[in-house]
C-alpha cells in the first residue's frame, strides 16, 4: 500500500473519531438541557431565586436544545460508529420541549361549528382616552357575546357613551357595567359584578352573565383574577394569600367557578399556578389557535394571562392585539350548552 493511501486512511479514521467525540459532547449537552427543561418546575420550588426557571417558555428550551442537537446530527454522519443511534438521540431530544410548545404555546384548533358563545378578555392596563374609541370599535367588530376587561381606564366611560348614542341611533345596544377594576359588556343584558377579594395587590371579581347568556354558556359565574406582577415576589406565597382570601368569601376556591380569566403573572409551567387552578382545565392548552403569547403585547413571548374552566364542551381560543397596553387579549369561543335557547335580545 502506498504511503499516501495509508496517510489518507489514518486521516479519515482520525476525522471519524473526532466527529464521534464532538457529536457525543453535543448530545450530552442536548440531553442536559432536556433534563433542565424537565426539572425546571420542580427546581423553581426550591428557593425564591430559582422560581424564574419555571418562567422559561417551552419555545426557548426547544431552541436551546435544537442548536446542539442539530449540529450533533450533522456531525454524526462523519462518525465511525453508532451513527443511527446518534441521529435517534438527536431527534429524540427535541420531542419533550417540542410537545411543550404544541401543548402550551401554539395550537392548530380549527373553527367551531355554530352555535357557540364568544367571550373576549383583556387586561387593558388603564387605556387612555385617545385609544378608547378605537378599542370599543375593535371589540364590537369581533362580534362577541360578552366582553370582560380588567383595568379598563377610559374604555369604561367611552363605551358607556357609545352605548347611549347607539340607543338613540337605533343600533344594537351594549349593556355596560363597570365596577373597578373590571368592565363587563354584553348585548344580552346587564352583567352583575361584585368584588370577591381585594387584598393589597390581589383582586378577584365575580362576573355573572345575564340569564340568557348564562344558559347558553352553561356558566353562571366567571371569576376575574389579577395577581401581582413583581418578579421578586414568591408565587407560592401569593397563592397562599389568594387561597386564604377566597376561603373567607362565598367563592371558597377558584375551581368553584365555571370559568376563570385573569392576569396571573405566571407562566403555564409555574407550580403555583397549577395549584391555584385546582381541578380546572387549562382551556388555552386545549383550544389554542395560533400563537398564545400574551406579554409583552408588541412581541408576546410569554403567556401570563390564563383561561381556566370546567367546560366539557369544545373550546377555541385565539389572541388579539388591542393596540395599547402591555397585554394581548383572548378571543374565547365556547360551544353552546345543549338545550340552551339561542337569541340576542330584541334591539328594536
Amino acid at each position: 500500500m502506498a504511503p499516501a493511501d495509508q496517510r489518507n486512511r489514518r486521516d479519515g479514521a482520525t476525522a471519524a473519531s473526532l466527529a464521534g467525540g464532538v457529536s457525543t459532547i453535543l448530545l450530552v449537552l442536548s440531553w442536559c438541557l432536556v433534563l433542565g427543561w424537565w426539572l425546571a418546575p420542580s427546581g423553581s420550588r426550591l428557593a425564591g431565586r430559582l422560581q424564574p426557571l419555571a418562567w422559561i417558555p417551552d419555545w426557548a428550551w426547544l431552541l436551546g436544545v435544537a442548536g446542539p442537537a442539530s449540529v450533533a446530527a450533522i456531525v454524526s454522519y462523519r462518525a465511525a460508529t453508532h451513527r443511527r443511534l446518534r441521529l435517534a438521540l438527536a431527534a429524540a431530544a427535541l420531542i419533550g420541549p417540542g410537545l411543550g410548545v404544541l401543548g402550551r404555546e401554539y395550537g392548530v384548533r380549527g373553527p367551531l361549528p355554530a352555535p357557540f358563545v364568544r367571550v373576549l378578555f383583556l387586561n387593558a392596563q388603564s387605556s387612555p382616552a385617545t385609544q378608547a374609541e378605537g378599542e370599543v370599535a375593535m371589540f364590537e367588530a369581533l362580534d362577541p357575546d360578552l366582553v370582560i376587561v380588567a383595568n379598563p381606564g377610559w374604555l369604561a366611560p367611552t363605551w358607556r357613551r357609545s352605548a347611549q348614542e347607539a340607543a338613540i341611533d337605533g343600533r344594537p345596544r351594549w349593556f355596560i357595567h363597570w365596577r373597578n377594576p373590571v368592565l363587563a359588556a354584553s348585548l344580552h343584558g346587564a352583567c352583575v359584578i361584585r368584588t370577591v377579594m381585594a387584598a393589597d395587590d390581589i383582586r378577584v371579581v365575580s362576573v355573572e352573565p345575564p340569564p340568557t347568556l348564562a344558559a347558553r354558556l352553561g356558566i353562571d359565574r366567571i371569576l376575574v383574577v389579577d395577581l401581582p406582577s413583581d418578579p421578586g415576589i414568591d408565587r407560592e406565597a401569593v397563592v397562599d394569600r389568594l387561597e386564604a382570601g377566597l376561603a373567607k368569601s362565598d367563592v371558597a376556591t377558584l375551581d368553584s367557578a365555571g370559568l376563570v380569566l385573569g392576569d396571573f403573572n405566571m407562566t403555564p409551567r409555574t407550580p403555583a399556578l397549577s395549584r391555584a387552578r385546582g381541578r380546572l382545565r387549562d382551556l388555552v392548552s386545549e383550544g389554542a389557535r395560533g400563537w398564545m403569547g400574551t406579554w409583552p403585547r408588541e412581541r408576546p413571548v410569554l403567556r401570563i394571562d390564563q383561561v381556566f374552566g370546567d367546560v366539557r364542551r369544545n373550546v377555541r381560543i385565539e389572541t388579539f392585539d388591542p393596540g395599547w397596553g402591555g397585554h394581548r387579549g383572548f378571543v374565547i369561543d365556547i360551544e353552546e350548552d345543549e338545550g340552551a335557547t339561542d337569541g340576542r335580545p330584541d334591539q328594536s
